[in-house]
């Protein structure tokens, strides 16, 4: 049998302030790992664009070794052991197996980093205190219970306890005492009331009362006085403009004032005078509205329209306050973004995101900048760039390795954000990548 053998350099610039690096492939086309004297598994494996992003995720990880790249379903295969593999080899004529010699390691924007232990999508991740990261539910090809923790330090995941129910649609929020409430959700075949707190030290459930309105695609937000306020979303029967208090005190939930408007997949920001500014979303049309609800008297006020109607957004508090809702879907997908100032009560147009999205992240870094990632705009996009408060401005940054929608960012202890599976092209995703 002849083996065609390429050797490739390969030589990658991130950026003008990132030094040129490089790096060496053997190619071998038509060829897998026969795994004759081991079992080779790849540690993991996860849809992507093309070879190219196959190559650099394996640059990016420490431990990746070799790659198998499957050309018919573009499935990249990472593999951390190759002892004694070398010359171990079947006929695939859909494979390309690619092992790699590294001159120095590659630096880029993303790195993929180790994949959870269960492909999801429209799942929580919520940062505890001692930094490890919570994610919890979701949806995929097999029903989700079983939640787990990432560990920045160790970059490892670990699984915990399951929950009672699966849940997707739910919503998570992490509690002055450091408990997690988990509110809501659906459980893949009727939207919940249930809700449920885990406690981060014992990594155990209990219980925290029902809802008095079954409820998922919900928002919930932490007050400063401890309890949490949650509103609108779909109960299954209809989209929902109810609202309820949970006291972590009392562990109940108490029905709020509902708001002027029924919505569902819109957002809630918290902000710095305690008040809820919830924005947009959908209850049969596209919503341009917008309310406030103040804990103080209980009481709604509706405040000035957005420009846009939009659901499937994202609204991100400013370190001046504002808040930047950016993207959605209104019909058509956009890239408009504007800002909320609280002091004034109006909207006022910002800069265009570079590309339309909804279904994307929006995170807050501690420059104060405000990173977007992924989303759909009718593709996938693993597109993202930064927002600059300052300008008023978007750039492009480098793109994720994996295009993604309903997947999370998480600003860790370090600064640095961890995206979190996510679908893409009706799969669901186990990968995980650092910026």
């Amino acid at each position: 049998m002849t083996r065609l053998l390429l050797l490739i350099v390969v030589f990658l610039q991130r950026s003008a302030a990132t030094d040129m690096r490089s790096f060496v492939l053997t190619v071998m086309n038509g060829q897998q790992f026969s795994c004759a004297n081991t079992t080779c598994i790849p540690f993991s494996s996860f849809a992507v664009l093309n070879s190219r992003r196959c190559q650099l995720a394996c640059v990016n990880v420490n431990q990746c070794q070799a790659i198998g790249f499957r050309q018919s379903i573009t499935r990249c295969d990472l593999f951390s052991n190759i002892v004694n593999q070398k010359k171990n080899f079947s006929l695939n004529h859909d494979v390309v197996t690619m092992i790699m010699n590294v001159n120095e390691s590659l630096s880029t924007g993303w790195m993929l980093v180790t994949s959870m232990n269960t492909s999801r999508a429209s799942h929580t991740a919520s940062v505890l205190s001692n930094g490890n990261v919570l994610v919890v539910g979701g949806y995929g090809d097999i029903s989700i219970k079983q939640p787990e923790i990432y560990n920045p330090a160790a970059g490892t995941w670990t699984t915990v306890a399951s929950m009672n129910i699966t849940r997707k649609l739910h919503a998570a929020s992490i509690l002055i005492n450091g408990l997690v409430l988990i509110s809501g959700g659906n459980n893949g075949v009727n939207f919940l009331t249930s809700a449920v707190l885990f406690n981060t030290s014992s990594q155990t459930w209990t219980n925290a009362g029902n809802m008095n309105t079954q409820r998922g695609a919900h928002t919930a937000s932490v007050l400063s006085g401890g309890r949490v306020f949650v509103c609108g979303g779909d109960s299954g029967s209809g989209f929902l403009n109810k609202a309820e208090l949970y006291d972590p005190l009392t562990n109940t939930w108490t029905p709020a004032n509902s708001m002027s408007t029924i919505r569902v997949d819109h957002t809630a920001s918290l902000l710095a005078n305690d008040k809820v500014l919830v924005v947009g979303g959908y209850n049969g049309g596209y919503l341009n509205t917008a309310e406030l609800y103040d804990p103080s008297s209980g009481n709604w006020a509706m405040t000035s329209k957005m420009k846009y109607a939009r659901q499937h957004h994202r609204s991100s508090v400013l370190s001046d306050g504002k808040v930047l809702v950016s993207g959605g879907y209104s019909g058509t997908y956009l890239n408009t973004a504007e800002l909320y100032d609280p002091l004034l009560g109006n909207w006022t147009i910002t800069g265009n995101m570079s590309f339309a999205r909804a279904q994307h992240t929006a995170s807050v870094l501690p420059s104060g900048k405000v990173l977007v990632t992924g989303g759909f705009n009718g593709n996938y996009l693993n597109s993202a760039e930064l927002y600059d408060p300052n300008t008023g401005n978007w750039t492009k940054i480098d793109d994720m390795n994996i295009c993604r929608r309903f997947h999370t960012a998480s600003v860790v202890s370090d600064g640095k954000v961890l995206v979190i599976g996510g679908e893409m092209n009706s799969s669901y995703l186990n990968s995980v990548e650092l910026y």
